[in-house]
């Protein structure tokens, strides 16, 4: 399956050497026209200059499936990485394969092997294999922190959106019931515990990683559990869908994750950031119109458990 994103070309000592070419790698790593990835394995530096966190990780996976003499399985936070669920946090330093039960696979460099057997489902990625989106989302739950699991969770939950990587792959989304299903039959499983508890928690209504990292702060500080994405409309019609709504305070929550001003490509519809903003502008005010009353808070302050707290509190979430 094709992801629609720009895959980068991964230069090997070994395939230089075999075809005769070693001397022009070698040229093009002195002259900086070529950076390491990771042992014996390189790419353009076009390609790693102005790279996200996600494709740097990214490049790290290709050179390690190009660099194997066998094909691999790519698992947890890697294959997270290639389905495009969104990492709460850094990505981990290593990249995560999945290794037959009985090998005692070890773990080294920057490999991390998990000998827990094959995935039957998975699939292939922009060339790479990969568990399956429910094995995933299963794996991560079993070894991130609640809050990591339910971002992911939140997203292989929800329909995905145009363009999005999933839309792309022609993959729709998970269900609660197959994640338990998957973790079932896996039993007895290292974290399942804590997994079947980011399962339970997990909801497709979450619109975003903010929103879910904000649902999580809401759960573990006591909030009163909020319904979401809830319609409001005006005497000139549908206004928007708020991402929180406390129904007993008439109360409307907003998470700010900024994305959407940040320019005509983070615009789906392509509008300028100043067009964006101000259509928000009009939204947000046609809100508080119509509810008594209305808050918006961003990463920072969501990330942080005594800021949001604070927030919470001054508006009547939690007590004074």
């Amino acid at each position: 399956m094709d992801s629609g994103r720009s895959i980068p070309s991964i230069m090997l000592n070994r395939n230089a050497l075999a075809t005769g070419s070693a001397n022009l790698l070698r040229s093009g790593i002195r002259s900086g026209e070529y950076v390491r990835v990771r042992p014996g394995a390189y790419v353009a530096r076009e390609d790693r200059e102005g790279a996200s966190d996600d494709e740097l990780y990214r490049q790290r996976m290709l050179a390690a499936a190009a660099s194997a003499r066998r094909p691999l399985v790519f698992s947890h936070d890697s294959a997270a990485n290639m389905w495009g669920l969104p990492g709460v946090g850094a990505w981990p330093p290593r990249v995560h394969l999945l290794a037959p039960r009985d090998t005692g696979g070890r773990s080294h460099g920057d490999i991390q092997r998990h000998c827990l057997g094959d995935d039957p489902h998975a699939v292939v990625i922009d060339g790479i294999r990969v568990t399956s989106l429910a094995r995933t989302l299963v794996d991560v739950a079993c070894t991130s922190t609640f809050m990591r699991a339910v971002a992911m969770i939140d997203s292989g939950l929800r329909m995905p959106r145009s363009g999005e990587t999933r839309w792309n792959l022609g993959r729709a989304h998970t269900t609660s019931d197959e994640l338990r299903a998957v973790l079932n039959g896996l039993l007895p499983y290292p974290g399942s515990a804590k997994a079947f508890k980011a399962i339970e928690f997990g909801d497709g209504l979450s619109g975003s990683a903010l929103e879910s990292v904000s649902r999580v702060q809401m759960h573990l500080l006591g909030v009163p559990a909020p319904e979401l994405q809830v319609a409001f409309s005006d005497a000139d019609g549908h206004i928007g869908d708020a991402d929180f709504y406390w129904r007993h305070l008439d109360l409307i929550g907003e998470s700010d994750g900024k994305a959407k001003y940040a320019g005509r490509e983070a615009s789906p519809s392509g509008k300028s950031a100043e067009q964006v903003l101000w259509e928000e502008k009009q939204r947000e005010d046609r809100m508080r119109a119509v509810t008594s009353g209305f808050l918006r808070w961003d990463w920072s302050t969501a990330i942080s458990r005594h800021r949001f707290a604070a927030t919470m509190r001054k508006h009547g979430l939690l007590p004074g």
